[in-house]
């Protein structure tokens, strides 16, 4: 994801040696971008993390400690600092943290909040609002237990976040609401998502009114 100047990339190969955890583009000279490799610095993270999202200027970096799996949070508009090892949060359990996706969301008071999405598993997901320098930082469980396993599922639409759980497609609107599987009830095509042969090939994008979701069918094999 893009935080400030920096493009940071997360990848399967960083496990770490060479001090390389994650990677980033540097596009201060848009003429001239340059790739890099390494780890925070003054607060390191303490293994290579899974996911980086962009929330409130800050890189947030999933990172899955066996004893505790967490997100940890860069300075502002800075995604290779880390002042205050307090920009840190967990939840509750051992459970591996699966995904991030980010969400605007309507305030029931008027305007738009914005919301760090975090996918535990397939059993829960939360969502993060707020930030440690106003002193508003929140988490809540959202109003169903899913969550996702598909990474590549998670996209940002004109009716709010969409993401493949284990019982088909699924949005979270605009008022932070997970809906029913879309197409359940025969009401649509569920089938294909719920027997895809591999959840994290699973690829969404949306552009306009359009959703277009890739999946092998375990169904047709």
């Amino acid at each position: 994801d893009l935080v400030g100047s920096k493009l940071v990339v997360t990848h399967p190969g960083y496990d770490g040696s060479g001090g390389n955890y994650f990677g980033w583009f540097d596009l201060s000279n848009p003429a001239s971008p340059t790739w890099s490799a390494g780890n925070t610095s003054i607060n390191l993270l303490p293994t290579p993390p899974s996911a980086v999202k962009q929330f409130n200027g800050r890189a947030w970096f999933m990172v899955n400690l066996a004893a505790q799996p967490s997100v940890m949070a860069t300075d502002s508009l800075d995604p290779l600092t880390i002042t205050d090892a307090d920009q840190i949060l967990t939840f509750g359990d051992n459970t591996m943290l699966t995904a991030l996706g980010a969400l605007s969301f309507k305030n029931q008071f008027g305007g738009i909040i914005q919301a760090l999405m975090v996918f535990k598993g397939s059993e829960n997901i939360f969502q993060i609002t707020g930030d440690f320098v106003t002193n508003d930082l929140a988490i809540n469980a959202l109003n169903i237990s899913t969550g996702t396993y598909a990474q590549n599922s998670i996209c940002s639409t004109p009716k709010g976040l969409a993401f493949l759980s284990p019982e088909g497609m699924r949005m979270i609107d605009l008022s932070g609401v997970v809906s029913d599987p879309i197409g359940a009830n025969g009401q649509g095509v569920v089938v294909p998502f719920i027997k895809a042969v591999q959840p994290t090939r699973v690829c969404a994008a949306s552009n306009g009114a359009v959703m277009r979701v890739t999946t092998q069918n375990g169904n047709t094999l």
